[in-house]
């Protein structure tokens, strides 16, 4: 090809590409706008709906889970007694549990109670504390967001921007562009045939799944019809609520007067001193903690840290090191007061250089024999990542603080420690040590309470514990709700028996799903125990596929009590690659003894011989009867389709 037209050919590349890159950045704009529905404020009302704070503060949100989430949540639990938030003086609020009882509640709100206990000593926490829980902010606050949607999809008030189909629509265009550039740039810098391939290809591939995951991140909920005109509700209570001039300076403790009021004023942006005053999952502050040691009170301890570079060094270290950094000096004073007699300045200032460091040195030795016992509960235990120091071309060691209320001394000095006494104690155990007075040497430790670590997702069931794909797996063993930014909301619908596990009730799970009477009425005979089954073993080149082996999906299998033929595999999962799975199941039917049933009952739901499935937006299922005659078993599963159909929310089919 002729220079000229390959230079040509090239701009046109590049043009093209970037206007691709643009075209389709713009049509993600474009398909953003319809979402953008205005709310239309209602006038101001004192009535308070039926939903939640969270979840009205997340219609008057726009659809997005706010900050005052958690404190609002809190509030609530408050005003519904569950806890009691007692004002303990003028700056500190007390947080006190109540001893658990039978409400009925949401995720997000076991989330919070289960936050309370793992902090509270004696069942009391005071609320600048609430600050002390989570190691990990983003991860914590990511789940209770996630409950916080599924809630609100669950009430048919928001639902996600784009399904799953149209994710993949939006998303993989990204990749033209993308294989565009690639091509271009490949052709400029002249690579080699085989690099230049696999990198085009990479690179598409790459391409298309930025895209993916760009507009993933903008699949952002928005809300229904219904979702639109409770928010225009709660914009009217918010409206209300703007005009009381005290609330929004009112402590968490006055939701003993407003009551409830103050939580959905919390949630609504109104009360800023209740919510700052509470700050659940929040960084805690390194420099502040809170004890009861010495006092029996709960009381704030301000924390200082040293920047002495010796602060925390052992002695016997200490004196070997400034007694090797002496010498040099020391060469430098007697090579000019003995050898070269003739620069007495430069004698004199290497001796007071050296004079300091024995000075140094001798409270080093002084440090060896002077430790002092301390006694008291740790505040705060801290670790302080390492960085790299590129001017001097190392990188600095992590450091260890932990900080000790004696009960006496405010505030108090964190001392620095080693990793191993670091690794050994926790916030709030009560310990003994040695420390040395002029560099605060820790030695000698001795644990005389423990303080386990706090887990704030203790007292969780599994399900809430997990994220991502193991987190929609633990849903569907122990039934929990099902919902969130990657699932849909599968619950609802008639006839869902009470869920089993540690999860809550309303859930489908294998057992709710398909119930020991259901399994009876599909094999003709009581039924046993179900039998955990591995899902991938089942269905035909799912083990080793590796687009499919990730895919969230569990199963089960009903046998006759009695022993004999027949037997009833269930099968449940989310999300695209499950619903593969269980199209293959379908399309694996086996034709033996004559044709086979093949029957669409409704959207979403096929009736293929001996294989039923329905196919949702959250949660899909499908039942297997295994040594049946086809014929028999479609005319038992056709039957059971509308009350399995209704368990999953198949509204189309459960009517019928």
């Amino acid at each position: 090809m002729p220079q000229t037209h390959q230079a040509a050919w090239q701009s046109l590349l590049l043009v093209a590409s970037i206007a691709l890159a643009g075209g389709w950045l713009f049509l993600l704009w474009l398909v953003r706008v319809p979402a953008r529905a205005r709310v239309r404020a209602q006038p101001a009302t004192a009535e308070l709906g039926p939903e939640p704070p969270a979840v009205a503060g997340m219609l008057t949100h726009g659809g997005r889970v706010g900050d005052d989430v958690a404190a609002a949540t809190l509030l609530d639990l408050a005003a519904r007694h569950l806890v009691d938030l007692e004002q303990a003086g003028p700056q500190l609020s007390l947080c006190r549990l109540r001893p658990p009882g039978g409400a009925d509640l949401a995720p997000y709100e076991r989330r919070i109670l289960s936050y309370l206990d793992a902090l509270a000593t004696d069942g009391v926490v005071p609320a600048p504390a609430l600050a002390e829980g989570v190691s990990k902010p983003a991860g914590w606050w990511r789940k209770l967001r996630a409950e916080v949607v599924a809630d609100t999809r669950a009430r048919g008030l928001s639902r996600p921007r784009w399904s799953p189909f149209g994710v993949a629509v939006l998303g993989l265009p990204a990749a033209l562009p993308a294989a565009g550039l690639l091509i271009w740039l490949v052709s400029v810098t002249g690579a080699g045939p085989t690099l230049g391939g696999r990198g085009i290809v990479g690179g598409t591939i790459a391409g298309a799944l930025a895209g993916l995951a760009l507009v993933r991140r903008l699949n952002a909920d928005h809300l229904t019809t219904t979702g639109r005109a409770a928010a225009g509700h709660w914009l009217g209570v918010r409206a209300y609520l703007a005009s009381d001039q005290v609330i929004a300076a009112a402590p968490p403790a006055a939701v003993v007067s407003y009551g409830r009021t103050l939580a959905y004023a919390a949630a609504l942006g109104l009360a800023r001193t209740a919510v700052s005053s509470l700050p659940v999952g929040a960084p805690a502050n390194p420099r502040v903690g809170w004890s009861t040691y010495g006092t029996g009170q709960w009381h704030k301890v301000d924390i200082s840290y040293s920047r002495r570079p010796s602060w925390g060094t052992d002695p016997r270290q200490l004196l070997t090191a400034r007694l090797l950094m002496a010498i040099p000096p020391a060469g430098v004073a007697f090579l000019f007061l003995a050898v070269v007699p003739g620069l007495p300045a430069i004698a004199w200032t290497a001796l007071a250089i050296m004079a300091v460091i024995l000075v140094s040195g001798g409270r080093a030795v002084a440090d060896l024999g002077s430790s002092r016992p301390v006694e008291g509960a740790v505040v705060r235990a801290r670790s302080v990542a390492g960085n790299h120091d590129q001017q001097a071309g190392r990188t600095r060691a992590d450091t260890y603080w932990i900080a000790v209320d004696d009960g006496r001394t405010a505030p108090v000095r964190a001392w620095r420690v080693s990793g191993a006494i670091y690794q050994q104690v926790n916030v709030g155990d009560v310990i003994r040590v040695r420390v040395s007075r002029s560099y605060g040497y820790v030695s000698g430790l001795e644990l005389i309470t423990h303080h386990p670590r706090a887990d704030v997702e203790a007292g969780l069931p599994a399900w809430q514990r997990e994220e991502g794909a193991a987190r929609r797996r633990a849903v569907l063993e122990t039934g929990g709700p099902i919902g969130g930014p990657e699932v849909g909301v599968a619950s609802g619908g008639g006839g869902v028996s009470e869920s089993t596990g540690d999860g809550p009730a309303g859930g489908p799970t294998l057992a709710t799903l398909v119930t020991a009477a259901d399994a009876a009425e599909l094999l003709g005979a009581p039924a046993g125990a179900p039998q955990p089954l591995n899902p991938f073993d089942q269905i035909r080149g799912a083990a080793g596929n590796p687009l499919t082996r990730n895919a969230v999906l569990v199963a089960c299998r009903w046998t006759p009590a009695a022993g004999g033929p027949g037997a009833a595999d269930v099968f449940a999962g989310t999300g695209l690659a499950a619903k593969s799975l269980l199209g293959q199941l379908s399309a694996a039917t086996p034709r033996a003894g004559g044709p086979v049933h093949r029957e669409r009952l409704a959207p979403g739901v096929l009736l293929a011989g001996n294989v039923l499935v329905i196919v949702r937006s959250g949660v899909s299922a499908a039942v297997v009867l295994r040594d049946t005659d086809p014929q028999a078993a479609a005319a038992v599963l056709q039957r059971f389709a509308p009350v399995l159909a209704g368990r999953l929310g198949a509204g189309d089919l459960a009517a019928r």
